[in-house]
């Protein structure tokens, strides 16, 4: 195993320490997620985790609950929360919370439920372009960048961050960077920094070719 390598078990290994001592249904999966290797896939667990016991929702909607970690955290912070369906969220037309991660692309979850999200309290997004940004397969990115390669750090804080919160009419209060994906939280109300303390946001080489996000301002715009 080489030193890139070591590092990121290491950092993966302090993640899973953070979780509270919940029996989850299995840390090795499918479609990415895989806690066993994958740091973004064991913070966005801790992140879940933290925000719904922050928020204590009486309503979530996941979009793609896949293996059930998430879910079985939720229930773990509150035994008697909803869980909606789309069915539901269409109905209602709110969640306190919405866990959004498709395998790929989020657009046509988030312009299918528009409006239900614009009035949900918090909403956590990923975005699989991140590895089409880097390669420049324009094709397969539904809103073609200018950047790639070591510049998809730049896309995110300067066109697909801005571009969600635009839509969601949310800033983003927080956001992290694997070279495949980008997972933000967006939240009308300010959320506190303790909830995000320890989470790299910029993930295995990204670390390198970090922007400067305060000449961007992301999470100021209203």
């Amino acid at each position: 195993m080489n030193k890139l390598s070591l590092e990121r078990a290491r950092e993966r290994d302090a993640a899973l320490k953070l979780l509270s001592r919940i029996r989850l249904p299995s840390l090795s999966g499918k479609n990415g997620e895989e806690l066993a290797t994958d740091e973004a896939a064991v913070w966005k667990r801790v992140l879940n985790f933290r925000i719904a016991r922050y928020l204590k929702p009486h309503s979530i909607f996941e979009s793609h609950p896949g293996l059930g970690i998430s879910t079985c955290l939720y229930r773990f912070v509150n035994r008697d929360v909803v869980l909606l369906s789309a069915k539901d969220i269409v109905k209602l037309q709110m969640a306190d919370l919405v866990d959004i991660d498709p395998f790929g692309q989020p657009w046509d979850i988030v312009g299918q439920y528009v409006n239900a999200l614009r009035r949900s309290k918090v909403i956590m997004i990923t975005n699989g372009e991140a590895y089409a940004v880097t390669r420049r397969w324009t094709n397969a990115q539904r809103h073609p960048s200018r950047y790639y390669g070591r510049k998809m750090p730049r896309w995110v804080v300067e066109e697909y961050l801005p571009r969600l919160e635009s839509i969601l009419r949310k800033p983003c209060r927080f956001f992290y960077v694997f070279p495949s994906t980008v997972r933000s939280i967006h939240s009308k109300l300010p959320l506190p920094k303790s909830l995000f303390a320890g989470c790299p946001q910029w993930m295995w080489w990204l670390k390198r070719y970090p922007p400067d996000i305060k000449k961007i301002g992301i999470g100021k715009r209203r």
